[in-house]
């Protein structure tokens, strides 16, 4: 059974909130091993591993989960304690994509305002370019899980599905 966790920088007080389906055992000697070769994902984690080392950190359990409901109750805890060691969440597109540029001015929005993550995006979804936030109004998902999932990657039919299995 997995659950949400956090991984507290001490000297900084900064956090960064994860969910797992293993274990948190296995989760953190997962973060503490990729930390030490310096393969960490998370450019923040790593950039604070290197500079203060291994003691600095403290793994903390926050709750266990079924495996079904980790994923909504980790966005929950994000949303929640804003942690400023998630990069996820406060990711920019390098660049304004075309498809995007057509969506701003058809709307009449403001094109030289970037969006501060991929909810400023257009996904194709059924025929139509949509935003994250319009993808979840109409077709009932969680907004949240949408722009995960674009951040990730997918796309088209996978970005509604109720339960998207990789």
């Amino acid at each position: 059974m997995g659950g949400v966790y956090l991984i507290r920088c001490k000297p900084t007080g900064e956090i960064y909130v994860g969910g797992t389906v293993n274990s948190f055992a296995a989760r953190f000697t997962y973060h503490r091993r990729d930390l030490a070769k310096r393969t960490g994902k998370n450019p923040l984690l790593q950039e604070r591993y290197n500079h203060y080392g291994p003691d600095a950190f403290e793994y903390v359990p926050l709750r266990e989960f079924l495996s079904r409901e980790v994923r909504t109750r980790e966005i929950e805890a994000i949303r929640r304690l804003q942690p400023a060691l998630n990069t996820m969440t406060y990711k920019t597109p390098p660049a304004v994509s075309p498809q995007l540029r057509l969506y701003r001015e058809r709307r009449g929005l403001d094109l030289q305002k970037p969006p501060n993550s991929v909810r400023g995006r257009c996904f194709e979804v059924r025929g139509e370019m949509l935003t994250p936030d319009e993808i979840a109004a109409k077709y009932g998902v969680d907004r949240d899980l949408v722009v995960q999932r674009a951040y990730r990657g997918v796309v088209g039919e996978k970005l509604i599905k109720q339960r998207y299995v990789r």
